[in-house]
């Protein structure tokens, strides 16, 4: 995806902000639409394909906090970027349960707009992958979701759940996806699946009797007969709120169990992220240690303690 293929949407009050970002992002190459209200970015969402948002906190009418869940709402899949001159614990908290990707502290300086708009950009890039039919794609096991088939309704659920959880949801286009996409839950509708495609599973786990994976079932009808000894790979749920108690479950216990086989390089990769927000300040470090906190589901204070190992 190169820069002039890429949207932004600038949402803010301030005339001087909308003009002063609008001029460094053209120079960047970037395509650039401005709102001066919440309401007027959304009219704009409307009709139009958007990459990334630059959104204020705090605006009137409809302030960004508003804006932001409306947008997720009708579009999960973009990624908005929140920008404050005030910024409070309770404003950290909120952009992250309503899934912002980073958290600015105004006055902007431009790199590090450009720089946190990157990062947004990149992480979409990581999102919006498919997989051929029996195609291992590269995902990490930990924070991957298999969905099959891909019903739309699912889909929007799933995303707006995983969103600030950092988990990444993987549309299977054909059966063979479900055994080749490294994930931790995969979530199957029984009844459009074949005789002939559940032996093929169960073939599967027969051979791997010590994998990570387990998979649900959102309906009790038509489902196969499901041999002994494979019982504890599947279970049914039929609530949402059940399935996502059962999802952080799984994440919980899947990482604990990883950790105690490759600790070392667990903790390795924590510490190369951890080293990316080193010069970071202000409410931007403040929100990136949180994210850091729900990624590796540690507390914000390891984070902290973290960083001053590194310092």
């Amino acid at each position: 995806m190169t820069e002039e293929n890429i949207s932004i949407l600038i949402i803010d009050d301030e005339p001087s902000i909308l003009k002063s970002l609008q001029g460094i992002l053209i120079d960047e190459g970037y395509r650039v639409l401005l709102a001066e209200s919440g309401q007027k970015g959304l009219d704009i969402l409307e009709g139009r394909e958007i990459d990334v948002v630059l959104l204020d906190a705090w605006m009137p009418d409809m302030n960004g906090m508003d804006t932001l869940k409306k947008i997720k709402e009708r579009s999960p899949e973009i990624n908005i970027i929140l920008t404050s001159r005030h910024g409070t614990e309770e404003l950290v908290a909120e952009a992250m349960e309503l899934g912002a990707s980073d958290l600015l502290e105004k006055p902007l300086l431009s790199e590090t707009s450009l720089s946190s708009i990157g990062k947004s950009i990149k992480r979409k890039e990581k999102k919006d992958f498919r997989v051929l039919p029996g195609e291992k794609i590269t995902a990490r096991f930990y924070e991957s979701i298999c969905l099959y088939p891909e019903i739309r309704e699912m889909v929007v659920y799933l995303e707006n759940f995983c969103r600030e959880r950092f988990f990444k949801v993987i549309m299977a286009k054909d059966w063979t996806d479900i055994i080749a996409c490294p994930c931790f839950v995969a979530i199957i509708d029984p009844s459009i699946v074949k005789k002939r495609e559940w032996s093929v599973l169960f073939d599967y786990l027969c051979q791997v009797p010590d994998t990570h994976e387990r998979y649900v079932l959102l309906s009790k009808s038509l489902q196969p007969k499901i041999p002994k000894n494979l019982r504890k790979f599947f279970k049914t749920i039929e609530d949402k709120d059940e399935l996502e108690h059962y999802i952080l479950y799984r994440n919980k216990k899947t990482l604990k169990r990883m950790m105690r086989q490759q600790q070392v390089s667990f903790l390795s990769q924590r510490k190369e992220d951890v080293k990316m927000i080193l010069n970071k300040t202000g409410l931007q470090r403040e929100f990136l240690i949180a994210k850091l906190a729900k990624y590796y589901n540690v507390s914000p204070r390891t984070i902290q303690r973290d960083l001053r190992k590194i310092c």
